[in-house]
């Protein structure tokens, strides 16, 4: 039997009446008190499946949790910021992914679409100890519940303070370089969820077999510098040539993506563009950078290889030892265990290289970050919500046992935080995180971030070829050049761009 109107106009009907039907079976919950939008499926199950029934009942508060991908997010977030202020659709706070969130930081700060969160940091979230013996740092502040004095810990012990009236409250509490990336011009408009530093991951065992140990019998890494790790990475190499892997590669390193290398440049302090939309892509230090990158991946030199698209196929690749050294945030590590499981007890971490005395460690990779959109009917709920999903000891012990550190320096003091993991042949992983962590430089967020390291990517894919082409000779000073003309171009893009107008 055939359709007169053929079979598009068929498939369409069809789809109207089984969308029809779905939507019918499928009505939305009845209005909750609270909602949140986030974008990780990770977050959602953690949130709607664990959190929300202990927040809903401590709070007396219905909480609806909304998943919606980052893409989509990026698509309607600007949309809602224009919606009425009475619009119902308006969450009361909303995760999005750090990368995304200087678009949003694009009006001037009055016109953001985030309410500001200064007041809220400031004002709650104020430090307290139960008795004088509490454990503490060297400056924190802090209400003893016995007799509500304000007590300073000297390094020694909690002594009473006349000249505070208050004690640290978050905004005290959090750490300092993690709070940039939510901020424009000294207004805060989101709070982190994490820090995400990150760590050299190894074969362990596959290096010592080729008679090159990263780590001693301390757990203290034997390598300094990235050209020492280069150099060392080469004499792996070429023992595992010798022995039948002629593919066997050091270190995983993409050609055309530009992560490494930003984290590279962050471990340099180098944001490519600040907050203050201050331009250093063209800093020596970049193209110094950039050079050294390019024969990583390119030439005689090259230690580097290329994944396997997706997270499953690059453990993999790491467990078949095609390529047996990775940048590691902390995120990576619970994913590392569940797909290559294999690899326990054959692994280590150990701080990454740098290039100077002066560089940090480790840099941040990645990240979430929390606001209150300003057409919610529900600040102060909204606040509490985000205090709940980020700094009850709920929320914390889920990030612990996924491996996160959450953006609290006085959380990574628990006990909990340095016991030996097996997966890393007994190393105190979370220890080494929250080590590298008080050493993360500050990430800024703008609107023309995006823009930037697509510049930078297309500097390296030009350092790249220059190096099959030419060698290395020449290369630092030929970035340089790049660079200088870019930052030019990007210098006229931002300009442009800015609601703000260009700077004068």
């Amino acid at each position: 039997m055939s359709f007169s109107l053929g079979k598009p106009i068929l498939l369409m009907a069809l789809f109207s009446v089984f969308g029809g039907a779905w939507l019918s079976m499928n009505r939305p919950a009845p209005g909750k008190d609270l909602s949140v939008w986030v974008f990780a499926d990770s977050h959602f199950r953690e949130y709607d499946r664990r959190l929300r029934p202990i927040f809903e009942r401590d709070s007396k508060k219905t909480l609806q949790v909304d998943l919606i991908p980052s893409r989509a997010m990026d698509m309607r977030l600007p949309v809602l910021f224009m919606a009425p202020a009475d619009a119902k659709e308006v969450p009361d706070a909303i995760e999005v992914e750090i990368a995304s969130f200087g678009r949003y930081l694009r009006p001037r700060v009055n016109e953001v679409g985030f309410l500001p969160l200064n007041d809220y940091l400031s004002n709650t979230g104020f430090r307290e100890i139960t008795s004088l013996n509490a454990p503490g740092r060297t400056g924190w502040n802090a209400r003893l519940i016995g007799d509500g004095k304000i007590y300073t810990f000297d390094g020694a012990r909690w002594r009473v303070n006349p000249r505070r009236a208050r004690p640290d409250a978050w905004i005290d509490r959090i750490l300092p370089s993690r709070l940039t990336a939510g901020s424009k011009d000294g207004v805060i408009f989101a709070v982190p969820h994490d820090v995400h530093p990150v760590a050299l991951a190894f074969r362990d065992d596959l290096f010592r077999e080729a008679g090159v140990p990263l780590i001693d019998e301390h757990d203290r890494s034997t390598v300094s510098s990235w050209p020492e790790f280069q150099r060392k990475a080469l004499r792996f190499q070429a023992y595992w040539r010798e022995h039948g892997y002629a593919t066997r590669h050091a270190m995983e390193l993409p050609e055309s993506g530009a992560d490494v290398l930003s984290v590279m440049l962050l471990q340099r302090h180098i944001n490519l563009v600040d907050a203050d939309y201050r331009i250093h892509l063209n800093d020596p230090k970049v193209a110094q950078t950039l050079a050294f990158y390019a024969q990583l991946v390119a030439g005689d030199s090259r230690i580097g290889a290329e994944a396997a698209p997706g997270t499953a196929m690059e453990f993999k690749d790491l467990a078949d030892g095609n390529f047996c050294a990775m940048q590691m945030p902390d995120w990576n590590v619970d994913l590392l265990r569940r797909f290559v499981p294999e690899l326990a007890g054959k692994l280590r971490l150990i701080p990454l290289p740098r290039f100077d005395p002066s560089d940090a460690p480790t840099a941040s990779y990645g990240g979430t970050l929390i606001g209150i959109p300003r057409g919610t009917r529900h600040p102060d709920a909204a606040w509490n919500l985000i205090q709940f999903l980020y700094f009850d000891p709920a929320s914390l012990a889920d990030r612990k046992n996924l491996g996160i550190l959450p953006p609290l320096p006085e959380e990574w003091d628990n006990a909990e935080y340095q016991q030996p993991d097996p997966f890393f042949g007994g190393q105190k992983t979370l220890q080494i995180y929250a080590q590298l962590a008080r050493a993360v430089a500050p990430v800024y967020t703008t609107p023309v971030n995006v823009m930037a390291l697509l510049t930078l990517r297309y500097a390296q894919s030009l350092a790249v070829q220059y190096v099959r082409e030419n060698g290395s000779r020449g290369l630092e000073a030929q970035c340089q050049l790049w660079l200088n003309a870019a930052a030019v171009d990007l210098r006229r893009r931002i300009d442009h761009s800015r609601f703000e107008g260009p700077d004068r």
